[in-house]
C-alpha cells in the first residue's frame, strides 16, 4: 500500500463556534479501520499543524544552525500546542 499523508490527526478543533467541529482525525481512523478490515496495512504519515516529528525536525535544524536557546517558537493555542515548545 502506498504511503498515506494527512495534514493532521486531530479529532476536533478549538474555536469560538458554539458546537464542536470535527477535524481530519475521524476520517483517518475510519480509513485505517477500513483498510485493516480488508487486510491492507495503511502507512500513515501525519504532518502539518506541526506533528511531534515536524516539531522535533525543525527544533533540530534550528539548533544546528543557530545553537541551543537562540531562537523562539510561538504557538497560537496553548491547549493545542506541542509540549516541549514551551
Amino acid at each position: 500500500m502506498p504511503p498515506y499523508f494527512a495534514g493532521h490527526n486531530d479529532i476536533a478543533f478549538a474555536g469560538g463556534y458554539h458546537r464542536p467541529r470535527m477535524a481530519f482525525g475521524p476520517f483517518n481512523y475510519m480509513l485505517e479501520n477500513h483498510c485493516r478490515r480488508h487486510n491492507f496495512k495503511l502507512n500513515p504519515h501525519y504532518f502539518g499543524k506541526p506533528a511531534k516529528a515536524v516539531f522535533e525536525y525543525v527544533r533540530d535544524v534550528m539548533e544546528a544552525r543557530y545553537g541551543d536557546g537562540c531562537f523562539f517558537m510561538v504557538g497560537d493555542n496553548p491547549r493545542a500546542d506541542i509540549k516541549g515548545a514551551n
